[in-house]
């Protein structure tokens, strides 16, 4: 439980550093879709983030537009 807890915390604040501010909204099968490869490093299995995991925040982060988008994310998450 203690490692699902860092993981989401880990993914959450790469998603907000990597998030670009402008104006849009972010539906959840996005969401989902490309936090998909995160799910093995979230659950503990996968000591770290594979390479889908990293490129798909990075997708995710370049569609965040406003503040909105990232509570969205998170409630998504």
């Amino acid at each position: 439980m203690k490692n699902i807890f860092f993981s989401m915390v880990f993914l959450l604040s790469l998603l907000f550093l990597l998030a670009n501010v402008n104006e849009a909204a972010v539906p959840c099968n996005a969401v989902t879709a490309k936090a998909a490869g995160c799910v093995g490093f979230a659950m503990g299995r996968d000591s770290t983030p594979s390479p889908a995991c990293c490129s798909g925040l990075q997708r995710l982060a370049e569609t965040v537009k406003t503040l909105d988008d990232k509570k969205a994310i998170c409630r998504y998450l």
